[in-house]
């Protein structure tokens, strides 16, 4: 078959392409280009450089399962490597990658989960103290925001379950709610660089020294504990082996550590808010789903054992990932010239699946924007191709703590929900926002009610 040198078609703008309409409103810009000009679209970013813009499930599949032809070898990427180190999400070099990969994967097995099940709970339940002030006031919360903490928090001490000093705990939790905000505007807008010492810049760089001054304090006493069984991520992480038998040095342990502290979080808190947010908008699931954990709990706390039969809540879970993927864009790099759709993939493009519009394509997706945790029935699964449901990514490179963070989400949704209900307060729709991950513009404000 003869290959067209043609580009998809797409918007055009001769000085900064499209990137001012971009950072103004990239959800509308990015849904607007699928209404106008299909499955396939080109455009330019700053600096003209090419994008390409993937709406359907087929070509999404092809570049997140190629990464031969598709790398991560992106200047964001490159940018936060100075942060971040060379832990599983900066690694763009697909060698190291797989050995990474191979080596970190069996620490998020199913077999390790009950070590983090109590972890999750009990903070959770310190979540639920902190709340009775608010049910007691009728205050209205952001819950986005309170996940956001929440989960960070939780995070922590399946890393670090040891007897943390309060002031550590403390100093933890301020850095990283520090760090979170300015690392997600300098990845959404890479401009200054962070080698230029611009006040943003300044204080993500101090906050991240004085997190890493606290990890590598801690693998120190962990290796001074080493005789203790594992009982948490940095105790895995710090008994993993390469195949020669040496461990990792401290520097790969503290990649790892920061990676998961700060990509980890995210998917998490804003599942648990937009479940959250769709419950109270949908009386009838929310019957449902308090129904089934009265069934299968009676009031008590959960374990990791009671997951498999509170079936109706993994299906609520599976349809807000549907429907609000954290990851609304992902992003690769063209390694060479190339041909999708029969459209001209030039060499360097920046390639953009869309998974919010994957999920949402009305080829594959009955009523694709109602939200419907029954269309995750097991009889009803089959009727829709699963590249079509990519929340966590695709390929190689899928979440490698997809089960760790469902989980995660889970164990607290239902420990709240039986002893709490959460209502949206009577405030304009929410209006979401693309900032490196999908979130809501002005937050999800909500009131907190005993059930």
């Amino acid at each position: 078959m003869r290959q067209t040198r043609s580009l998809p078609p797409g918007p055009r703008s001769p000085l900064l392409g499209s990137v001012v309409t971009m950072q103004k409103d990239p959800i509308g810009f990015t849904l607007g280009c699928w209404r106008d000009y299909g499955d396939v679209v080109s455009t330019r970013f700053l600096l003209s450089q090419l994008a390409i813009l993937l709406y359907h499930p087929d070509h999404a599949k092809y570049v997140m399962q190629n990464p031969a032809k598709y790398d991560k070898r992106i200047s964001v990427i490159q940018g936060v490597k100075v942060l971040m180190g060379e832990g599983l999400f900066t690694n763009d070099d697909e060698k190291t990658w797989r050995v990474q990969r191979r080596l970190f994967q069996p620490l998020f097995q199913q077999k390790n989960m009950p070590l983090f099940d109590a972890l999750i709970t009990s903070t959770t339940q310190s979540l639920l103290s902190e709340w009775q002030a608010y049910v007691k006031s009728g205050q209205v919360i952001d819950m986005e925001q309170e996940m956001r903490k929440f989960i960070l928090r939780t995070i922590a001490r399946t890393l670090f379950s040891i007897d943390l000093e309060t002031s550590i705990q403390t100093q933890i939790d301020y850095h990283l709610q520090t760090m979170v905000p300015l690392l997600s505007d300098y990845m959404n807008f890479p401009f200054p660089p962070l080698s230029i010492p611009t006040t943003r810049n300044v204080r993500l760089k101090r906050a991240v020294q004085a997190l890493d001054a606290i990890i590598y304090s801690l693998i120190e006493r962990y290796k001074a504990a080493a005789h203790t069984p594992a009982h948490d991520l940095l105790s895995l992480l710090l008994a993993v082996r390469h195949e020669d038998g040496h461990p990792l040095n401290d520097k790969q342990v503290r990649d790892e550590v920061v990676t998961f502290l700060l990509g980890g979080h995210d998917t998490t808190a804003h599942t648990l808010a937009f479940t959250w947010y769709a419950l109270s908008r949908y009386p009838d699931v929310e019957k449902k789903f308090s129904e089934e954990l009265d069934a299968v709990l009676g009031g008590r706390l959960p374990t990791i054992e009671d997951l498999p039969r509170l079936s109706y809540t993994h299906m609520i879970i599976d349809e807000v990932l549907r429907l609000y993927p954290s990851a609304f864009a992902l992003v690769r790099r063209a390694v060479e010239d190339d041909e999708i759709a029969g459209y001209h993939v030039p060499k360097n493009s920046l390639m953009i699946p869309i998974p919010y519009a994957v999920q949402r394509h009305p080829d594959f997706w009955e009523n694709p924007d109602e939200f419907d945790p029954e269309r995750f029935a097991t009889d009803q699964e089959k009727r829709f191709p699963h590249i079509a449901y990519m929340p966590f990514g695709s390929g190689p490179h899928l979440c490698v703590a997809k089960y760790f963070g469902t989980m995660m989400v889970q164990l607290a949704l239902v420990t709240i929900a039986q002893q709490y209900r959460l209502q949206l307060a009577p405030t304009p729709p929410v209006e979401l926002l693309f900032r490196i991950s999908l979130r809501s513009r002005h937050g999800i404000p909500m009131s907190i009610s005993a059930r």
